[in-house]
């Protein structure tokens, strides 16, 4: 596919996710998708695990938005970083375990890779800072905040 066709692919994906189309979503993952949160090294597989993953993030951050700064589209490629905001008011889901709603609000910068073969997501690769996510949820301190005590 073509750059454009690309880009215009990956920008659906976020319009669907702030839409909350996550079954629309799901439908430009390959079968064969493999999706890495290399933060916690979670991986996800086909539409269905796309769909899942998407909607775990808007189940924790049920006003979260995804606005979306820039693409960088090859043939084969999509590059896009994008900043999520949201508050969470249900259960977020961590590699360490679920944490209980806090009601404080996150934005977080996200930069995702994802690999396109044929006109759907073949895999991506989703990196973010969680101790941020972390510490704008009053679970950890920042980092360096007991060092001067």
């Amino acid at each position: 596919m073509s750059a454009q066709a690309n880009e215009t692919l990956v920008r659906s994906l976020y319009s669907a996710f702030n839409a909350r189309k996550f079954e629309e979503a799901s439908k430009v993952a390959s079968p064969k998708l493999e999706w890495r949160d290399v933060a916690t090294g979670e991986i996800v597989r086909g539409p269905e695990g796309m769909r899942h993953f998407m909607e775990r993030w808007a189940n924790a951050f049920n006003d979260a938005r995804v606005d979306v700064k820039r693409v960088t589209a090859t043939e084969k490629t999509a590059v896009t970083e994008f900043v999520a905001r949201g508050t969470n008011t249900g259960p977020l889901e961590t590699s360490g375990g679920t944490l209980s709603p806090t009601n404080r609000r996150t934005e977080v910068a996200f930069c995702e890779v994802a690999t396109i073969e044929s006109g759907k997501i073949v895999s991506i690769a989703t990196y973010y800072d969680s101790a941020t996510i972390l510490q704008q949820l009053g679970v950890t301190e920042p980092a360096g905040a007991g060092a001067h005590k």
